[in-house]
């Protein structure tokens, strides 16, 4: 019963993840960048 719980934990993490490629590419990009890198969060991509 508790492996069922926890495939479907990572089943709604994943869903998260696709909803955010949904959006436009420069706004998960400046997302991803926040995430990783502790700096201002702006994309790399303008320089």
């Amino acid at each position: 019963m508790g492996q069922v719980d926890e495939e479907e934990e990572e089943e709604e993490e994943e869903e998260e993840e696709e909803e955010e490629e949904e959006e436009e590419e420069e706004g998960v990009y400046l997302r991803c960048c926040r995430r990783r890198c502790s700096g201002s969060g702006r994309g790399t991509r303008r320089g």
